[in-house]
């Protein structure tokens, strides 16, 4: 997968859905070194590759995040990164950083089941001003009053969303 990223310069959607990629930590890492010099690859679809299970995904990924200039969409639905607080963590840095995502889809991730991980992806939300939609649905944000203060507080700041999903979070 690697070579295939790097030699190629034309492809600009890459969809590596429901491929369980935790299974695999070295191809994950593989992937995130070829995402760090890539210039064509626009949308990176990683959902159902349960990445929350091993916290070295994230972290190679959110590595690749901070470097690309170029991914515009990345979709991380059901992920399971909601289990290990540093996954958010790795991301939110990445999200600091990177001045190119305008769509973050961040569903079914239990997010809401540590406060952390909210607090962490709404200090990263102060910052970034290119994320123009962030999708948070089915993340049991209602699980927990603050999950709701941390991102009110990031949107008071940020003013560049246009499209905010929060639906079936218990809210």
């Amino acid at each position: 997968m690697k070579y295939f990223i790097l030699d190629n310069n034309t492809v600009q959607k890459l969809n590596l859905c429901n491929n369980n990629l935790e299974m695999n930590e070295k191809n994950l890492f593989y992937l995130s070194e070829a995402l760090k010099i890539n210039n064509t690859i626009l949308q990176h679809d990683i959902a159902y590759c349960d990445l929350g299970e091993n916290e070295k995904n994230m972290l190679y990924l959110s590595e690749a995040i901070k470097i690309n200039n170029t991914i515009q969409q990345i979709i991380l639905y059901c992920n399971n990164l909601g289990i290990n607080e540093k996954n958010f963590l790795y991301l939110s840095e990445a999200i600091k950083i990177n001045n190119t995502i305008q769509h973050l889809d961040l569903s079914g991730n239990d997010l809401g089941e540590n406060e952390k991980n909210m607090l962490y992806l709404s200090e990263a939300l102060k910052i970034n001003n290119t994320i123009l939609q962030l999708d948070l649905s089915d993340n049991f944000l209602g699980n927990n009053e603050n999950n709701m203060f941390h991102l009110s507080e990031s949107l008071k700041i940020n003013n560049t969303f246009q499209n905010l999903q929060l639906s079936s979070n218990y809210l």
